[in-house]
Parts: structure tokens; sequence; C-alpha cells
């Protein structure tokens, strides 16, 4: 444990960070779903359509990670006295 860790720092859990690390990979996906329509100039419909899944689904996803995330402040700290819980804990000898 570092001795310079604030154990008393209130930990916040961002999900729009989390949701931000996903738009590489839509823009990867659409990146590839271009690629796939360039492979050939005359495609067969098959082509078309699966460039066109692979598009989508990075739009999506791109979509998914620029949506806003829910504003979550902290609105209270409680404290818990395990004191009284004492009596449940097995004791060792």
């Amino acid at each position: 444990m570092d001795p310079h860790e604030d154990v008393h720092q209130t930990l916040e859990y961002r999900t729009d960070a989390a949701l931000i690390r996903t738009l590489p990979y839509g823009l990867l996906l659409c990146l590839f779903g271009l690629f796939v329509f360039a492979l050939d100039d005359d495609a067969p419909l098959r082509i078309v359509v699966a460039g066109s899944v692979i598009v989508a689904a990075g739009l999506g996803v791109i979509a998914i990670a620029q949506r806003p995330a829910p504003d979550r402040d902290i609105d209270d700290v409680d404290v818990l006295d395990l004191a009284p819980l004492a009596w449940a804990l097995p004791r060792r000898p």
C-alpha cells in the first residue's frame, strides 16, 4: 500500500470515462466497413450488406460512446459502526 495514498479521498466512478473508451472501437468498425466497400468495384450484394452492417455497428458504438452520462453527485457519506456486529464474527483462538 502506498504510504502517500489518501484513504479518506472520495472515489468517483465515472461512467462517461468508461463509455468514451469504446469510441476508438466504433471508429475502427466504421473504417473496416469502409474498407469492405473499397475491396471491389462491382461488389456482390452480400459484401454490400456486410459492409453496411459493419458501418452501422460502428456508428451505433459511436452513438453510445457520445451520449451524455447521467449526473451522479455524492449526496451524503454514512459511517457504519461495526462494533455491534462483533458478536457475529467467529473468534479465533
